[in-house]
């Protein structure tokens, strides 16, 4: 098992409550978006496994622009080479 996080410049092109992130074998336990200083924290986390990704829903919208992405996640080690 192994945890991570990363912090990812997004941009945002037309505003929106969802972001959808690539998650293969990852379990993320939290996200946020840093708009001009505010931390929006994800309301909601859905992990589509046969999509291989995860769908960050936010209460509020996130706004056009160029913004700091940040996400806690762990997943598993194994032999798998993608």
């Amino acid at each position: 098992m192994f945890t991570g996080e990363e912090t990812i410049t997004i941009k945002v092109v037309q505003e929106t409550s969802t972001i959808a992130v690539n998650a293969n074998e990852l379990e993320i336990q939290s996200a946020k978006v840093v708009v001009n200083g505010e931390s929006l924290e994800a309301s909601n986390i859905a992990l589509e496994k046969d999509a291989e990704r995860a769908i960050l829903t936010f209460a509020k919208p996130v706004p056009i622009g160029t913004h700091q992405l940040h996400i806690v996640f762990s997943g598993i080690l194994n032999n798998k080479v993608c």
